[in-house]
């Protein structure tokens, strides 16, 4: 009844995975299948929970089993032994039954003989026999004699009697003795052999029991075995349905509709200050005063109507007191990451000349609060995929500063690292250059070509200050500068000039089109006149045409490709395009209509040059090797 049952609930089981097969969608049979995978999962482990369960019983009565055998054996021998000594007494009470009978014999004859005396005597004369004897004797010696001989004849006569009856007497108890005594082995035999009766039937029992137990266990290892052969089935099912899932996937993949990415690059962010400066003109005095959401409110529409906004994030997130042995050093603690996602900012740079300036436990608290505030942060050998509106988007950050062209290497690497983690769009980061200088140097084109080449789809820059110019290399970008930002660097710069760099990238099935919409956003650092607010504000008017402007002029500046030395990728393909060209595809449009006319860069005579001098990747560790993170 029991294999019975577990053969139907087995049937069910297998019926319902057939049955889901039907009329569902490729999802809903795999999580049908996945639940009657669990169902059966769980019964077979229930059956090899129950089998343990009679295994432990089925030990348990072989034990029993065993015990019994060895009482049985012992009664059995009980047995036998009582059987030889009944039989022993048998034999005792016949031998004394016999001598019993010899004895009985023995006293009948003395009997008889004594009765032939007495009738004798009593014949010869009764009473007178002694009166003749006496007349008889010769002598009264003769007559004593004769006397004293029939008395002894008398006597011997009494005493073998008296014998003869004694021993009849004693053979007459022993044997009653050996009968009682056989009568109590007899009973001592019944009662062994009624033990033994009741040892066989407990046995019978027991084995019975035992059997019934290997049957079940027999009868679950086959249900096992049918539940282990209904799982590789559903398995091969799950598998099968899974593999139709991704191809249907991959299938959509290869048809998916365009989508359009809108991705806004940024400058050097520098949330902090250095322990030297004034407190009351640094970024941490305007935090204390204004909060978090403070720095970033004029460009936070901007940054929230795209679909991924990445700035450079340079300085520490720290309490360390242990300042690295140079000019400026940057930190602020943990908290200030908060302004990042106020401000709608989800990705940051950390390959630079300012990530370690209180040693490597400064970056790591950096990259700890980065991740508290869920900010994907990448730079060094750290690279990064983010998947934004179901398009992967890998980010390559690259500290150039010392190594310079040593960098090409890790740069090929980090790329097809990202590659080879999916992503469909690579933009690529750099922290290099020269401070101040206006248009980028040979080995910034070199990396920045060859980051082209090797499938960066955008290529953008920072470190000098400033900006610098645009060129647009086989279809696609490479931002040499992208100047300061929200910069705790400097209260006061001579040049507050800076763009939010933005484009829109449309994916398809076939890849990154080359459509190339960009658009660029004239900013000011501050939202003040005259000096560093920390606010960066887009420019409107006259101030955002003159930075477009200045923008245009520093791109015509950049050599083009064919009059420099090409990088180890370029093929030198015709599609390389002049620095002329790609100041032509820039968006001139105005973005916003807020903040202050601010003056040219050569107008401010606040700033110090020798601080941004200072302010030099020559003085700087050279964290690039991610070795001596």
């Amino acid at each position: 009844m029991r294999k019975k049952f577990l053969a139907l609930s087995l049937a069910v089981i297998v019926s319902a995975a057939q049955v889901m097969t039907v009329s569902a969608s490729k999802q809903e049979q795999l999580q049908q299948q996945q639940a009657a995978q669990a169902e059966t999962s769980a019964q077979l482990d229930n059956a090899k929970a129950e089998i343990d369960d009679l295994e432990t019983k089925k030990n348990q009565i072989t034990g029993e089993i065993d015990d019994l055998d060895a009482q049985l054996v012992v009664t059995m021998a009980s047995v036998e032994n009582l059987k030889n000594e009944i039989a022993e007494k048998q034999t005792e009470i016949e031998d004394t039954q016999k001598k019993l009978s010899d004895a009985q014999a023995e006293e009948d004859e003395q009997y008889e003989q004594m009765k032939k005396r007495i009738k004798f005597l009593y014949e010869s004369g009764g009473d007178n026999g002694w009166a003749a004897l006496i007349l008889e004797g010769k002598d009264l010696s003769s007559i004593l004699n004769q006397a004293e001989y029939t008395q002894k004849l008398y006597k011997y006569d009494r005493e073998c009697l008296q014998e003869y009856m004694d021993l009849v007497q004693q053979v007459t108890d022993y044997s009653n003795q050996l009968a009682d005594e056989k009568a109590d082995l007899e009973a001592s035999e019944a009662e062994q052999e009624a033990q033994q009766q009741s040892l066989e039937e407990m046995l019978e029992q027991k084995k019975a029991v035992s059997d019934d137990y290997e049957n079940q266990i027999a009868d679950l290892n086959d249900m096992a075995a049918q539940y282990n052969a209904v799982l590789a089935e559903q398995n091969a099912k799950i598998q099968q349905i899974q593999e139709e899932i991704a191809a249907e996937e991959a299938a959509k993949a290869a048809q998916k509709d365009p989508v359009s990415l809108t991705i806004s690059v940024v400058g050097d962010c520098t949330l902090g200050t250095d322990e030297t400066f004034d407190y009351d003109t640094s970024l941490n005095a305007y935090y204390d005063s204004n909060g978090k959401d403070y720095f970033f409110q004029n460009v936070k529409s901007i940054f929230s109507a795209d679909d991924l906004t990445i700035a450079n994030f340079e300085g520490t997130l720290t309490d360390s007191d242990t300042r690295e042995d140079k000019t400026f050093a940057f930190k602020a603690p943990a908290e200030y990451a908060q302004i990042l996602t106020s401000g709608s900012i989800e990705a940051v740079n950390t390959a630079n000349n300012h990530s370690h300036d209180y040693g490597d436990q400064s970056y790591t608290d950096t990259l700890t609060a980065l991740d508290n505030e869920g900010i994907t942060h990448f730079g060094y050998d750290d690279t990064a995929v983010m998947d934004i509106k179901g398009v992967k988007v890998g980010l390559v950050g690259i500290y150039e500063l010392n190594d310079h062209l040593g960098r090409e290497q890790q740069l090929k690497d980090n790329i097809a690292k990202v590659k080879a983690d999916g992503a469909e769009l690579v933009i690529v980061i750099f922290h290099w250059g020269n401070e101040t200088e206006t248009v980028p140097d040979t080995n910034q084109m070199t990396l920045g070509r060859l980051a082209i080449d090797e499938g960066a789809d955008l290529v953008c820059g920072h470190h000098p200050h400033v900006l610098q110019g645009i060129e647009t290399y086989k279809g696609k970008n490479i931002v040499y500068s992208l100047g300061n930002f929200c910069f705790g660097g400097n209260s006061s710069p001579s040049d507050m000039d800076t763009m939010i760099f933005q484009q829109t990238f449309t994916i398809t099935s076939d890849g990154v089109q080359a459509d190339n919409v960009t658009n660029i956003i004239p900013c000011s650092i501050s939202s003040a006149d005259g000096y560093n607010n920390y606010q960066p504000t887009p420019a409107t008017g006259d101030e955002a045409t003159r930075i477009k402007s200045k923008i245009d002029e520093r791109s015509a500046a950049i050599p083009t490709a064919d009059s420099t030395a090409k990088s180890s990728g370029d093929t030198g393909s015709s599609d390389t395009v002049s620095a002329d060209e790609a100041s032509g595809n820039t968006d001139t449009s105005d973005e916003s209509d807020t903040s202050s006319d601010f003056s040219d860069e050569s107008d401010s005579s606040d700033y110090d040059a020798s601080d941004e001098e200072d302010y030099s990747s020559d003085e700087e560790a050279d964290f690039s090797d991610n070795s001596e993170e």
